[in-house]
């Protein structure tokens, strides 16, 4: 699991989809110095949830564990609206990326062109009227992060739980089911 332990600066995510790849998310940074200076080494830790029908990768910059990118790969369990699950927006909230630790057995971790935790198991994709929302763990949110769209649901141990992405058009929405759909076929 991915443990939240604090926030660094809020930068503008950037969300791309993609005819194959229904979802990506990233953080770049501002000024263009220091994004050289870290494209060598960001992200270089890749923690993912997934089995054989669905992958989900949050890719982590390994030297301050901040969040860089969040990659859909492909998602197993949709629920396509009219879904309104959502992180609730009137729980105690964080502002800025976060800043994570992975929970679990070092022994899990394989290097493979920087590190790569990957965790065996599945997540839900709920698509709704303008945002998203993936749940890894069944567990209660009882606090979040937010970082521009994109809002991380903590349970009570401060472990990442779900993700919600909010704000998209309608074409948006269109593009993404489409990729879904396509990937079901």
């Amino acid at each position: 699991m991915l443990k939240f332990v604090d926030v660094s600066e809020s930068l503008p995510e950037s969300i791309e989809f993609d005819d194959y790849v229904p979802i990506s998310i990233r953080w770049e940074e501002r000024d263009s110095l220091a994004s050289q200076n870290l494209m060598g080494r960001v992200p270089k830790l890749y923690w993912s949830i997934g089995d054989q029908y669905s992958l989900v990768e949050i890719g982590i910059d390994s030297q301050m564990k901040m969040i860089r990118e969040i990659t859909v790969v492909v998602a197993g369990l949709v629920t396509i609206q009219p879904s309104e699950f959502h992180i609730n927006a009137s729980l105690p909230a964080k502002l800025g990326r976060p800043i994570f630790q992975i929970d679990g057995d070092p022994s899990s971790i394989e290097l493979a062109h920087g590190y790569y935790y990957r965790e065996n198991g599945t997540f839900k994709l709920h698509v709704g009227s303008n945002h998203i929302c993936v749940v890894f763990y069944n567990l209660e949110v009882v606090s979040q992060i937010v970082c521009g769209r994109v809002r991380f649901g903590l349970d009570l141990n401060n472990c990442l739980c779900m993700l919600e992405v909010v704000g998209f058009s309608a074409e948006e929405i269109a593009k993404l089911t489409d990729t879904l759909q396509y990937q079901r076929s």
